[in-house]
């Protein structure tokens, strides 16, 4: 799933990042990398970024969409 298919509040481990060279490095920039659990903050509304929480530091993370859709994500279970 991508990560701009997650609904807010939502936590899941990123399991792999797509695109060019320029769009890895742009991720890696926000500290976005695999094997992170993020949690879907909040969506902006009209097609704007998505705030992510970083589950272990607690850092925020803010991605346009079009960066969010080169990252695949896998939904954490709640137990």
């Amino acid at each position: 799933m991508k990560l701009i298919a997650l609904n807010q509040d939502q936590i899941a481990e990123i399991i792999r990042l797509s695109g060019d060279e320029r769009i890895i490095a742009r991720l890696h920039s926000h500290g976005v990398h695999v094997g992170q659990s993020i949690r879907l903050v909040k969506k902006a509304p009209f097609k704007g970024p998505l705030l992510l929480e970083d589950c272990q530091s607690g850092a925020k993370i803010m991605v346009s969409r079009s960066i969010a859709a080169h990252v695949e994500v896998m939904l954490e279970k709640v137990l």
